[in-house]
């Protein structure tokens, strides 16, 4: 059985978890792709991006599977489950990037909020949340990244106006931008950080995104 629900004219299929997994750095090679495709039958992974579905409560990517492609593979990954949605950027590592990053770990409701992990090879950062509505202004998020390839997954995923907004977002970031997270701070646990900054196109767009209780 599909359940759909429906908030301020967003549409969520709540009988699936999708992801997609995009390459904003470099190009996949013809090898990459192979072992990408083998997390499930239905993928065909483009140049620059994977999408995945699961269908039912029981499905999902494999145990570790999410690791490996971001550690490996991808930059950006966009998903959604059950109302529940995750964004992840992945950098380089880099020790002050990493101790700038760690400043902005906060906890909303129902796990949501900012979560920084590492290895001694990357950074992953994570955004955790619940979205309002289906805003048509994230398309004027551009990246000026071409698709050699795009991805022919047998799935029904297409995340491409919040990918663009967290490409951007992380090159804010390698510019030594932080406002945008600064943002996300102030929805999730206001104060925290004490000061006040201005916040760009895209801190504002991502606050203006964020709930903080999700309606039945």
């Amino acid at each position: 059985m599909r359940i759909i629900s429906i908030r301020n004219g967003f549409e969520c299929d709540h009988s699936s978890s999708n992801y997609e997994f995009f390459s904003s750095e470099k190009a996949l090679t013809e090898e990459e792709r192979r072992k990408i495709a083998q997390y499930s039958r239905r993928s065909r992974p483009g140049t620059r991006k994977a999408t995945f579905q699961y269908n039912g409560d029981w499905n999902d990517l494999p145990s570790g599977a999410e690791e490996d492609l971001l550690m490996n593979y991808f930059d950006i990954l966009v998903s959604e489950s059950y109302d529940s949605w995750h964004f992840a950027i992945v950098f380089d590592y880099e020790k002050n990037l990493l101790k700038e990053l760690k400043k902005y770990e906060c906890e909303g409701p129902d796990d949501t909020g900012i979560r920084v992990d590492h290895t001694k090879d990357r950074i992953i950062l994570h955004l955790f949340s619940m979205l309002e509505y289906d805003d048509p202004s994230l398309y004027r998020f551009t990246t000026g990244i071409a698709e050699e390839e795009e991805d022919k997954s047998e799935v029904d995923v297409d995340f491409k106006k919040y990918r663009n907004l967290l490409i951007v977002l992380k090159r804010e970031i390698l510019n030594g931008d932080f406002s945008s997270l600064h943002a996300v701070v102030d929805f999730y646990e206001p104060g925290k950080l004490g000061d006040q900054v201005a916040y760009t196109k895209v801190g504002k767009k991502i606050q203006s995104i964020l709930v903080k209780d999700q309606e039945d």
